[in-house]
Formats: structure tokens, C-alpha cells, sequence
């Protein structure tokens, strides 16, 4: 059986993200199947609904009622957070070390493709027999937009079997937006 896989594959600092991915597909091949992870480009989070917008507003809001605040906060960002920052972190060594790319290339079989589309994922599915979504944060609320379709499995023939394998929602509750209605026709 062929199996298409979609979950988060471009990570280079995360080490569960790329072992659920190896460890899923590895399963699936030990058992006879044609087992590969489909490069689909997650969609990026709208600022408006994240927590950092809903944080960083709360703070600006401090910033403005503090002058002194914002003085003395950059100072300590100075001093303690940036040259500490930029002395201890070298962010391609740091790659260097891990070498995700090397271990992705020899141990996990992709889709010749990136899709940046459920279009795209719809006009080049049709020889897929399954397809499986998970794990991580794959059900995010953020993903409530046709550019997360791809993560609900909204592609595909109408015989193709869909799974779920450990999908997880990322917070306790699911928010209740007034605009969701906007979020749903994002691309």
C-alpha cells in the first residue's frame, strides 16, 4: 500500500518532530508498505491570534505607561541578554552538531514535490492509497484556514484511507474567535 504522510518535516532543532517522523515511517516500511512523508509547507501562524501579539500588546501597553521601564529594560537587554546571547549561541555550529539534514536525507523518504497548496496536494495525490497526518501540533487551532487543510487530510481520492497517529491540539481548549469566519477563508 502506498501511504502518504503529512506532519512537520522542516525542523532543524527538534528532535521529536524528526524521530516521530523516521519512527512512523520506518513502522510502516517493516510492514510492507510504500511509506513516505509529503513536503507540505506548514502555514505560518496569524500574528493576530498568537499568544506572543496577545502578550506583546499587553507589554506595549506597560511600555507606555512606564518610561522608565522601557530605559531600564534595555538596558538589561543590552547587558545581559544580547552579548550573552551572541557569545554562548553559534546557530550554525549548532546545526553543524545535530545534522538533521544528513539524517533526513539517509533515513526518510519525501515526496519528490513541496506543496504550498491543497490544489497542488489534490492534482498529484491520485496514486496514494493512504494517508496518515500526526503527530506534534498538527490539529492547532492556527491551522483552522485552508492553508492547514492538508493537516485534516482534505485531499485525495474518495477511497483513499485517512488515519490519524498521535495528532495533538498544542492548548487545553480550542479559542472562540468572533472572526473565525475570516480565519476559515485564509489562504
Amino acid at each position: 500500500m502506498k501511504i502518504g504522510i503529512t506532519t512537520f518535516w522542516e525542523s532543524n532543532d527538534n528532535y521529536g518532530q524528526i524521530l516521530q517522523s523516521f519512527a512512523l515511517q520506518k513502522f510502516l516500511q517493516n510492514h510492507g508498505h510504500d511509506a513516505f512523508v509529503i513536503r507540505y509547507k506548514k502555514p505560518s501562524i496569524p500574528l493576530s491570534f498568537s499568544k506572543k501579539k496577545k502578550y506583546w500588546n499587553m507589554m506595549k501597553k506597560l511600555l507606555k505607561i512606564y518610561p522608565l521601564f522601557i530605559y531600564l529594560y534595555n538596558k538589561y537587554q543590552d547587558k545581559y541578554i544580547y552579548k550573552t546571547f551572541n557569545k554562548t549561541i553559534d546557530v550554525q555550529k549548532t546545526e553543524q552538531l545535530r545534522d538533521f539534514e544528513t539524517f533526513r536525507n539517509q533515513n526518510i523518504k519525501y515526496s519528490s514535490l513541496i506543496y504550498d497548496s491543497t490544489e497542488q496536494l489534490k492534482q498529484n495525490s491520485s496514486e496514494v492509497d493512504c494517508l496518515i497526518t500526526g503527530s506534534d501540533q498538527v490539529w492547532h487551532h492556527s491551522f483552522l484556514c485552508k492553508a492547514g487543510a492538508p493537516f485534516f487530510l482534505d485531499f485525495g481520492n474518495e477511497e483513499t484511507i485517512r488515519l490519524s497517529y498521535a495528532p495533538s491540539f498544542g492548548v487545553k481548549y480550542v479559542p472562540n474567535w468572533k472572526n473565525r469566519s475570516m480565519l476559515l477563508h485564509m489562504a
